[in-house]
């Protein structure tokens, strides 16, 4: 599956990996499109749960699996990578969201499902800021 063919099938849908995080309730995560999305289009083994605690900004610490880039500089990031931010003070899980365009130095326009929203796959603005890297570069 190509990344048009993703969006094209789940945009405006709420996705759940049914990964056992959150346990499997339905609730519909930033993580849980990840998941999909690894699946639809790189057909790879899925990284770890990340448990209760855990959240988007572990992905890295359990995707031993995965091409992993950190901290690595804008211009080497490219449509369909996974981006990954780390906590903040209003979100102890950090986020995560597919690349779709770099809107300039210090924005993105990504494809994400916002977790504490429950509104389902949209595509968004996102601050570099607090961004911790990519995987797929």
């Amino acid at each position: 599956m190509t990344l048009t063919t993703f969006i094209n099938t789940y945009l405006g849908k709420k996705v759940d990996y049914k990964d056992k995080d959150f346990k499997g309730d339905g609730s519909f995560q930033c993580v849980d499109l990840a998941r999909q999305y690894i699946h639809d289009v790189y057909g790879v083994e899925q990284f770890p749960a990340l448990g209760a605690d855990g959240g988007a900004k572990d992905i890295f610490d359990k995707c031993t699996n995965l091409n992993v880039t950190v901290d690595s500089a804008l211009a080497d990031y490219s449509r369909g990578d996974i981006l990954i931010w780390n906590s903040s003070k209003t979100n102890k899980y950090g986020h995560v969201a597919i690349l779709i365009a770099i809107y300039n130095t210090k924005y993105f326009i990504v494809l994400e499902q916002d977790g504490f929203k429950q509104d389902g796959v949209k595509f968004a603005f996102r601050s570099r800021e607090n961004l911790r890297g990519c995987l797929w570069k």
